[in-house]
């Protein structure tokens, strides 16, 4: 049995076709999760279990049809998360695999009910002494309308697409496809 309970504050911008901003919506969240018979090593992350998340929704600027307050998600989730890198930062070789999903349950009076489903692969090719080829591939589906906005798939920003500000793309499905290349230009210095 794994036991463990987190508390966070996304801050998410809605923009507009023209690619303004027109509100920034505050998600307070507190959640508690348990997983039975949990699978951790040195390289392999994998459990199923249960999570209840209790937010609360504000707007702190501009309009949106959102309401606002506190609501709750139960869920029924399972993950498996695979790393066999050789550093977290300015990786040379390896792979990071994480498969996550999830089912909403109408428990405690819950008006959010969805699935969610995601998988995200990244790779890591050294091609010489100075040269690594970057890949990787990220996938994701939820259903129904019900889907809370922290909950929404969200791309924008560094790293994943340089030019669109952080959280600008948003949407309940999401695929992608990254290549790339790091060159150390000098030790422990790198350039992608």
């Amino acid at each position: 049995l794994s036991m463990r309970a987190n508390y966070s504050q996304q801050k998410i911008d809605i923009f507009n076709r023209s690619g303004q901003r027109i509100v920034q919506y505050n998600t307070n969240s507190l959640y508690f999760q348990t997983h039975f018979l949990p699978i951790t090593t040195n390289r392999v992350q994998a459990g199923v279990g249960v999570q209840q998340e209790f937010f609360n929704r504000a707007r702190s600027v501009g309009e949106f049809q959102f309401p606002s307050g506190f609501s709750s998600i139960t869920k029924f989730q399972g993950i498996f998360r695979y790393d066999n890198r050789d550093r977290l930062y300015f990786t040379r070789n390896g792979q990071y695999v994480e498969l996550e999903g999830g089912l909403s349950v109408n428990f405690f009076d819950n008006s959010q009910n969805f699935s969610r489903a995601e998988f995200n692969w990244r790779g890591f090719f050294e091609l010489g002494e100075r040269w690594v080829f970057l890949m990787g591939l990220r996938g994701g589906l939820a259903s129904r309308s019900e889907l809370p906005l922290h909950k929404q798939f969200y791309q924008g920003g560094f790293p994943d697409f340089v030019g669109y500000r952080r959280y600008e793309i948003g949407s309940h499905n999401i695929r992608m496809a990254q290549a790339g290349l790091q060159f150390e230009f000098i030790r422990n210095n790198f350039l992608g």
